[in-house]
């Protein structure tokens, strides 16, 4: 491909992700890696996270089913026998007591550090199987300027998300299938697990990512399409299987 000599700007970068994304990754393929298309992105979501945090402490509603959820759980693990009745009191009752600072600190770090692990993680998953399967020859920091310009579609759904939660008054409230039963959706059931991996957001992020990964393998479109849908399916399986992501 042709060498673009001139790149646009990242705000211009970002504008196409959602206005033309065939145009920008044709750029990205052709010049060599930005790292802002990553690096800020990657900060725009850290932000994000910490913003959740506080935005769900800061209702009473929201907070206290993230109390009763944690407090599910101890329960499960007392009748396991991994915890004392006690040990769950003591804790249910400091999780409770605890400032904005306290729960800000836990909740927010622990949303920092699992943003980053995922971010590259994702990115070194997507790079290998593109690499081994697409034959892309490309380093990973370019499959990481891909990654982190389709997670703008991402931050747009955490923000949708949030004005759903406060809406609904409900953590279960997103832009998913789990909207359509909210109200009693049961995390031991596999239907609504399903239906609450099935977001939005990132149907259209991966649609998007498949284009950017074919832009920078040169491979079909349905090639691109084909490893992030088929990298998403088996994350959405095993979420269903094991329970993750709502519990």
């Amino acid at each position: 491909m042709e060498h673009i000599e001139q790149t646009t700007s990242l705000m211009d970068r970002i504008t196409n992700v959602f206005a033309s994304p065939s145009e920008l990754f044709d750029e990205v393929a052709a010049n060599k890696v930005q790292t802002s298309s990553w690096l800020v992105p990657l900060v725009l979501s850290i932000l994000m996270a910490i913003s959740i945090v506080v935005a769900l402490y800061f209702n009473d509603s929201l907070r206290s089913q993230i109390y009763d959820k944690q407090a599910e759980k101890m329960h499960e693990a007392v009748e396991q026998g991994k915890m004392t009745q006690e040990q769950v009191d003591q804790y249910v009752d400091g999780m409770r007591n605890s400032g904005p600072v306290m729960f800000v600190a836990i909740g927010g770090g622990s949303a920092v550090i699992m943003t980053a692990i995922i971010f590259f993680a994702v990115t070194l998953i997507f790079w290998l199987v593109a690499k081994f399967g697409l034959k892309f020859s490309g380093p990973y920091t370019k499959m990481l300027e891909v990654l982190g310009l389709t997670s703008m579609i991402g931050f747009l759904g955490s923000v949708v998300t949030v004005i759903m939660m406060y809406a609904f008054d409900s953590m279960v409230a997103t832009p998913s299938g789990a909207i359509l039963i909210f109200q009693d959706f049961d995390v031991n059931s596999k239907l609504h697990l399903l239906l609450a991996q099935l977001n939005v957001f990132t149907i259209w992020q991966m649609g998007i990512l498949g284009i950017g990964i074919s832009k920078i393998s040169n491979k079909s479109l349905g090639a691109g399409l084909g490893v992030a849908y088929g990298l998403w399916i088996l994350w959405v399986l095993a979420s269903v299987i094991f329970g993750l992501g709502m519990r």
